[in-house]
């Protein structure tokens, strides 16, 4: 049962006699304006009270679509994420590490490679100077160069007809047997100063280059893992910011209803006023 409050005045006019009449005047005068003034006061108490009534409804409306759409948030990251922020953080402390030394390896490797192309190239240039200073090699070039000089006499003169066939032959012969010790001697000088180093240091060199070609590789995939478990950092961090976000509705919603049922349970009368001892 709603409780009410009740107010008495006591009003006491001292008047002559013969102003009774104007007394009973001034009394009803008071009345009604007290009736007029509790009258207006009651229905803007009774509108302030529907406009507060209408906000509570829609702060309950408003808290519970809050509360509703941070739900679907939650469930949507928790489907693809970890929630466990030590464990993803331990992850990539351990892929970050793996990347870290993926890369001095292959700085390593790097260097290596340019180490060894600096040897090739130091091998090939002894060689190359060997065999520009070998007085075989330079007797073997002037053979070849008299011996095609020869050649082409030959051929002019067996078109003549002045030699036969055979002498045609036996220079061919003779230039291809320089030819021969030429590049025999090339390939014999390249071996003793620097030739077999230069092709020992390029099958090191390629098998370094495939390393680096794997580790590369494997540096994309390691790299790749890396920022999808950053990602899953990330998604955790606001799945916990979420569920923050969700006690706090839920609080808000709480609140909301509870202010929406005081207001439903408040039973508001209009004001009456009784005179006691008069008319």
């Amino acid at each position: 049962m709603a409780n009410r409050d009740y107010l008495l005045y006591n009003f006491e006019i001292d008047i002559a006699p013969d102003a009774e009449p104007l007394a009973e005047e001034l009394i009803h005068a008071i009345i009604n304006h007290l009736r007029e003034s509790l009258e207006i006061t009651f229905h803007q108490h009774l509108e302030e009270n529907e406009r507060n009534m209408k906000r509570a409804v829609e702060k309950c409306i408003n808290a519970e679509n809050e509360l509703k759409e941070l739900q679907n948030q939650t469930r949507e990251i928790a489907v693809n994420a970890l929630v466990n922020r030590e464990e993803l953080q331990a992850m990539i402390q351990d892929l970050t590490n793996e990347l870290n030394k993926m890369d001095m390896e292959m700085a390593f490797s790097e260097q290596r490679i340019k180490e060894l192309s600096e040897q090739i190239n130091k091998a090939r240039q002894q060689a190359q100077e060997k065999l520009e200073t070998d007085p075989v090699l330079k007797d073997l070039k002037e053979i070849i160069a008299l011996s095609e000089n020869n050649l082409h006499h030959a051929e002019e003169q067996v078109k003549a007809g002045r030699q036969p066939a055979e002498i045609l032959e036996q220079s061919k012969e003779k230039l291809m047997k320089a030819r021969i010790e030429l590049a025999r001697r090339r390939e014999e000088l390249v071996l003793m100063h620097g030739g077999t180093k230069a092709e020992q240091f390029a099958e090191k060199t390629t098998d370094l280059t495939m390393e680096m070609s794997q580790f590369r590789i494997k540096r994309q995939a390691v790299s790749r893992r890396l920022e999808e478990i950053r990602r899953k950092l990330i998604h955790a961090d606001e799945y916990e910011i979420l569920a923050i976000k969700i006690d706090m509705a839920k609080e808000k919603l709480a609140h909301s209803l509870e202010m929406k049922n005081d207001m439903e349970l408040t039973d508001i009368h209009p004001p009456h006023v009784y005179v006691i001892g008069g008319d």
